[in-house]
């Protein structure tokens, strides 16, 4: 599809410009299923130990229209090729399992479409949620192409901007855990002290978000976003309203650098498209070698005064 071409293209590049890249279809390390504890809300879930689909090896396939079939398998062996290089007196993540410090990045292809939740249930869209969906599909077809906060190097939402192919670095301390990006200049503060929530009454473009700990898992809970935004390439919707939480822990199952990795299930509770909440897994994996992050220029390109004409994009309509 044109917007999402676009955007796939602009994280290939910048993934391939990283520098030398689990052997070609391999799994990304560190998977270890469900987080210890009850499943996320409205699921009965696969046997303890299973683990959650989504953060295994590129697809076999590329998303539907736009992407040339080269370019795509290009990408896939980018990825499966990029792990940590042997070479190079890397850091070791902290052993303590509640600090998150350093680098790391994910080896998923950047989602067309969250079809499915992380048991493989289709995805609960209600009807308003079903309409929109297929309507920015249908514009998109239609070389119509809607513009969304990515489109704009606004920050994208804690979904998407997750699922980009590029490396982010986590800083915190005791009151604070903070995601910051390398694309579209995202940046994820997590208070850990509700009184110490910067800029109190405002509703950030990625929302507010409180954590606490539950044994060695961070659980994040974010609300009171700015607007509504994406969750995939299709635009999967997300509203203004939506509640996410998150459940983050480091996971070590080897005895290599690479085979440390943040494992991370995103539940997303929103009435306003789901018929109930559901949730998605993924994996990251430590990547001292990606520091320190690299220039993004987005605004370059779409300050541009003609961009969104010869883009082919079109504001979405706001009914």
């Amino acid at each position: 599809m044109a917007a999402g071409a676009a955007c796939l293209a602009s994280s290939a590049q910048q993934a391939a410009a990283q520098g030398p890249f689990p052997p070609p279809g391999a799994a990304p390390p560190g998977v270890a299923g469900r987080p210890p504890g009850a499943p996320p809300p409205g699921f009965a879930g696969p046997p303890p130990g299973a683990a959650p689909p989504g953060a295994g090896p590129p697809p076999d396939g590329p998303p539907a229209g736009g992407i040339p079939p080269a370019a795509f398998a290009a990408f896939q062996a980018e990825l499966a090729a990029d792990v940590l290089p042997l070479s190079g007196n890397w850091p070791s993540p902290s052993p303590d399992p509640r600090n998150f410090e350093g680098y790391w990045r994910q080896y998923n292809i950047l989602a067309s479409e969250r079809s499915a939740d992380m048991y493989g249930a289709k995805t609960p869209l209600n009807e308003a949620g079903r309409a929109l969906l297929a309507k920015r599909v249908a514009s998109d077809r239609a070389g119509k192409p809607y513009v969304n906060a990515s489109a704009v190097c606004l920050p994208t939402g804690q979904p998407l901007q997750l699922d980009i192919n590029l490396p982010f670095a986590i800083q915190q301390n005791k009151d604070w855990v903070q995601f910051l990006f390398q694309q579209y200049h995202g940046v994820w503060t997590v208070v850990l002290d509700p009184a110490k929530q910067p800029d109190a009454g405002a509703r950030p473009y990625m929302g507010r978000s409180v954590g606490h700990w539950d044994g060695d898992t961070l659980v994040v809970e974010t609300s009171g976003f700015k607007q509504g935004f994406w969750l995939d390439i299709n635009g999967t919707p997300a509203s203004a309203d939506a509640k996410l939480t998150h459940r983050i822990r480091k996971v070590h199952q080897g005895s290599q650098l690479g085979d440390w990795s943040l494992e991370v299930i995103t539940t997303l509770d929103d009435p306003a498209y789901y018929t109930r909440p559901w949730s998605w897994a993924t994996a990251y994996v430590w990547r001292p070698d990606k520091a320190p992050l690299s220039e993004f220029d987005c605004e370059y390109t779409v300050n541009r005064p003609d961009y969104i004409t010869s883009s082919g994009l079109v504001p979405e309509p706001k009914n």
